[in-house]
């Protein structure tokens, strides 16, 4: 019998210039771009083997009969595994759970069965044999094409099964990739003398191809560095495999400054320049874009993520040159060590996120090491969150007052609400922290609703004003303040416990101000003309700006507890305090002193004209139960 093997050869060549475009293109490591890989290698030797076949009948004379068999036993074996593999295929490109992975296992029984004929097949002839006219098949060849029917029918079957879930491309790729390799195999049946199986192959091959995801999505543009979802995408597919893996999280220092030197532009060209650098030192495959100026590069459990992450510091302190300047560039470097397995890719990703805030609140250039002490830190975070998702999730949040002392009148006269969160395990913890958290993740709007509530409530609940309680102060949060509608929320929270505006004054700090002004000044003069008051927060504590007093409505400046305590212990900061309460009073500002702790502080601030005092001399915060009992005994 004399075979035609041109088409072979056609499809030979195909194959090789598809496998060239795939492994010299960036890949995203996948269950589904792992399957694809081994199917084109199949299929490879497939077809090199069904032309070294038929080469082989031409001459099978000439051959040792031994070398016959066993090339041809090679090519049909390969035949076999197939349609196994394609079958693996449509089972990752359909999301196959898990936990039925593990029936994999029968999925290779018919071609297991068909095999082990195979391997008999040079004692039993059943498949094939060799006689005078050359090869020929044998009585159970058909189950060949029978094996390859079953899986054809499992991956239709499969298919159909969950046809409503699968995109009309996705389906209707992946049953042209089937019935491509099945119509050459069957035209063949009855064609034996033409080589079209990889022909079918081929075609299968390249329909499989189109159904892979495009890795361009995954290239960071400014960079050609992988990007976040890149990395995501990678770590998920690490876990799912079992692979052990470490990270380098680069988190370069005060790059706000070089993008406000250098422009935009110039901050994307340092971007790329160190992107390469990483790259260089790193497969380039495991370099990510993480976040703006941060990368994360992953690397393989065996190494030593210490000594990278000091090489990526002696990279950095290399000239760097920026439209002829020379920068001075610093970054915090954080190894993530395998032995830290997280639950999840998520929590992974709040690894990298937390270990990024570890480092930059230790300073610039820092080497950091993921360790007990560090995930310690980690895992309160995630207890206050939890804390936090349970209160809101409970529609309440504590809250505690701190009573406000006027120095004319002699009494209490407002007080200042204070959120309080009490975290199992961990007791009671700084509104700093937990605020800090809130408006990380989200929660802060939340939390903002839940303790204006809580205030009205209790405002309302306690006929306050009777009590000499003129008004509550309510703090603001840069998240809050940043908001455009923020007044319409508060003002809804008001209109539903029906209090009065005046009854609210709101706290907003120095950073808030600086950090949101615009935004913040439109909200303010809504809420002004909405007889709301505000109080500056924190003044003092490093933000001060004189031109946030004139541009917005304050009534109400108070003195942070820091500014107020070193006037008490140097000259001239008690020199600097008395100008600063003299100049709040010709703007005609009213001053509230924080951190009274004595008899002494409190009797020489009032004596400076301060108008409230606010501290532990006179009250530490308390449940409202407690400011109640003290109110009611004055």
């Amino acid at each position: 019998m004399q075979y035609n093997i041109d088409f072979a050869v056609c499809a030979l060549l195909f194959i090789v210039v598809l496998m060239v475009n795939f492994f010299t293109k960036r890949q995203i490591p996948s269950r589904q771009s792992r399957m694809f890989r081994l199917y084109m290698i199949v299929t490879f030797f497939d077809v090199v083997l069904d032309i070294t076949s038929c080469i082989a009948v031409e001459f099978y004379q000439d051959l040792p009969m031994f070398v016959n068999y066993g090339i041809n036993m090679l090519f049909l074996s390969m035949q076999l595994l197939v349609p196994v593999v394609c079958t693996l295929y449509v089972d990752t490109l359909l999301h196959v759970r898990d936990k039925e992975q593990a029936t994999r296992f029968y999925m290779f029984a018919p071609a297991m069965l068909v095999w082990v004929l195979l391997m008999s097949t040079p004692i039993t002839k059943l498949i094939f044999y060799f006689d005078e006219a050359g090869y020929q098949h044998g009585l159970l060849h058909i189950l060949l094409y029978a094996s390859m029917a079953t899986y054809v029918v499992v991956a239709l079957v499969k298919i159909l099964h969950i046809r409503k879930e699968l995109a009309y491309r996705q389906f209707g790729l992946t049953i042209a990739m089937i019935m491509s390799a099945t119509s050459m195999a069957v035209a063949q049946y009855f064609l034996p003398n033409y080589s079209l199986s990889g022909v079918g192959l081929a075609l299968s091959l390249y329909i499989m191809y189109m159904t892979i995801e495009d890795p361009t999505i995954y290239i960071d543009a400014v960079t050609n560095a992988m990007n976040r979802d890149g990395f995501i995408t990678s770590i998920r597919y690490l876990r799912k495999t079992g692979a052990r893996h470490q990270l380098l999280v680069v988190a370069i220092d005060n790059f706000k400054i070089i993008n406000e030197v250098f422009g935009m532009d110039g901050g994307n060209r340092l971007l790329e320049m160190l992107a390469k650098k990483l790259q260089s030192m790193f497969n380039r495959d495991n370099v990510y874009r993480y976040n703006g100026d941060i990368f994360v590069v992953v690397l393989e459990a065996k190494q030593d993520g210490e000594a990278a992450a000091k090489s990526v510091q002696n990279m950095l302190q290399q000239n760097w040159e920026m439209n002829g300047v020379e920068l001075n560039l610093t970054a915090c470097v954080c190894v993530i060590p395998p032995h830290l397995r997280m639950e999840s890719a998520s929590e992974l990703i709040k690894t990298v996120d937390y270990s990024v805030q570890f480092a930059k609140a230790r300073g610039k250039g820092q080497l950091i090491v993921m360790d007990d002490v560090a995930t310690d830190s980690m895992t309160r975070n995630a207890a206050i969150e939890q804390a936090m998702l349970a209160d809101i999730a409970t529609g309440s949040f504590e809250v505690h007052y701190q009573p406000i002392f006027d120095t004319k009148a002699g009494r209490f006269h407002s007080m200042e609400a204070l959120a309080r969160l009490n975290v199992p395990g961990y007791g009671y913890v700084p509104p700093d922290e937990f605020i800090q958290i809130a408006e990380k993740n989200g929660m802060i709007m939340d939390i903002g609703i839940l303790v204006l509530e809580a205030v009205c409530k209790f405002y309302k609940g306690n006929n306050l004003k009777e009590k000499g309680i003129d008004f509550i102060e309510v703090n603001l949060s840069v998240v809050q303040c940043m908001q455009d509608n923020y007044h319409k929320v508060l003002l809804n929270v008001l209109d539903k416990y029906a209090i009065s505006p005046k009854m609210i004054n709101l706290e907003i700090t120095e950073s808030a101000a600086a950090y949101s002004e615009k935004t913040l000044v439109e909200n303010m003069e809504k809420m002004y003309h909405a007889n709301l008051s505000f109080s500056m927060d924190d003044y003092g504590s490093g933000y001060s700006n004189v031109n946030n007093l004139i541009n917005m409505p304050f009534a109400i400046i108070k003195l942070d507890k820091q500014f107020v305590w070193s006037a008490f212990k140097n000259e001239k900061m008690l020199k600097v305090l008395q100008n600063t309460i003299s100049m709040f009073h010709d703007i005609d500002l009213k001053v509230v002193a924080e951190g009274v702790e004595t008899i002494e502080m409190a009797e020489k601030l009032t004596k400076l004209g301060v108008e409230y005092l606010q501290g532990y001399y006179y009250a530490k915060p308390m449940t409202p139960e407690c400011v109640m009992e003290m109110l009611e005994s004055k």
